[in-house]
């Protein structure tokens, strides 16, 4: 959930998108960006972001100044974060717990198809069932210039299908069960991650991890066969027009893309 932070910075900042996307998302974003800017002391003020679901305004300056002045950013740079898993001919018992943006829990708002909440921060996604298809969805649009997340996962049942999609998009939706990982089909501008547990003709094994693009299950923008079972910590953090994606602490996918640009696609 986002959570705004009072942010300082120098009067006369040209305030670009990634600029209030660092201040908006972390802090610590924000002084790396400031230093970037090779910003210099003197003239200081303030700026508060106001969040209301579908656009950031900073007001301007606190303090004294020559007047108010406000930066919009419009919803084509924001997404909703959701987790999604599904179940075919084969089964499993797929479940998710601690699911963190930006260091905060998430606020689940929708819980749609087979998905329920357990209880605390867990929610089982798929029953040892055929054809079963979860999501979750946090409340709140992160908006793209920088961000991490994270949950832990697991997997239980003896034949093990099919595995999660962890995805950005502008929308909430509810996608395809069995291969299509309840991401095959999703809207055009949208990215996922997926973690794979069983091998159908387009994968190279049963175990992997990889960047999918625009509801395509089939491409593999980047993958990483990685032992995915019984279950563990998927972790993906964005700057810089660059994704990575951490399993069990270790870094496994470094891949160059521009999110902002895709969404607003």
């Amino acid at each position: 959930m986002i959570r705004p932070r009072l942010s300082k910075v120098v009067s006369g900042t040209r305030l670009t998108t990634d600029l209030v996307n660092g201040i908006i998302n972390r802090t610590e974003y924000a002084a790396n960006l400031l230093r970037q800017y090779k910003l210099t002391a003197g003239n200081e003020m303030y700026i508060e972001p106001h969040y209301d679901g579908t656009r950031v305004s900073f007001l301007t300056p606190v303090g004294g100044g020559s007047g108010d002045s406000a930066v919009e950013l419009s919803k084509k740079n924001a997404f909703f974060i959701g987790i999604a898993a599904a179940t075919g001919g084969a089964v499993a018992i797929q479940t998710v717990d601690s699911f963190t943006i930006n260091d905060d829990p998430a606020y689940i708002s929708q819980i749609l198809g087979t998905a329920t909440f357990l209880g605390g921060t867990s929610y089982s996604l798929t029953q040892n069932a055929n054809n079963q298809v979860g999501v979750i969805w946090n409340e709140n649009r992160v908006f793209g210039g920088f961000f991490n997340v994270s949950f832990n996962y697991q997997i239980g049942g003896s034949s093990a299908a099919d595995g999660f999609s962890l995805i950005f998009c502008p929308t909430y939706f509810l996608a395809a069960a069995g291969g299509g990982l309840g991401y095959e089909g999703a809207p055009s501008n949208s990215v996922a991650i997926e973690i794979d547990i069983f091998k159908n003709p387009s994968d190279p094994d049963n175990s992997h991890i990889a960047v999918l693009k625009g509801g395509n299950v089939n491409d593999h923008l980047a993958l990483s066969s990685v032992t995915v079972r019984p279950g563990g910590n998927l972790s993906v953090s964005y700057g810089q027009k660059t994704l990575r994606v951490f399993h069990n602490g270790n870094l496994i996918i470094t891949y160059p893309i521009d999110l902002i640009s895709i969404i607003g696609e």
